[in-house]
């Protein structure tokens, strides 16, 4: 092998050594994007799944006072300004 074929050899397998650490960059960055995605996402559900637990206490403080009410007894009167 002459050396111009060696020299060529090692910038082929230089730039092959380049264009792998190119992908794997681009992996990280997109598997750090969907972390970055899912973690949005759990924050958001939580978010409304807090909402729809308060709605649920809502109705039930209001299911209790019609119950209540409707035997004579109000217990407590719940806030419907929500």
């Amino acid at each position: 092998m002459t050396t111009k074929q060696s020299a060529s050899n090692e910038q082929e397998a230089i730039a092959s050594i380049k264009a792998k650490l190119k992908q794997i960059e681009s992996e990280q960055g997109l598997d750090i994007l969907v972390e970055a995605l899912v973690n949005k996402r759990k924050v958001l559900l939580e978010k409304e799944l807090n909402e729809a637990r308060e709605q649920v206490d809502q109705l039930e403080r209001r299911i209790g006072f019609l119950a209540n009410g409707a035997n004579g007894k109000i217990i407590e009167k719940p806030d419907f300004s929500k």
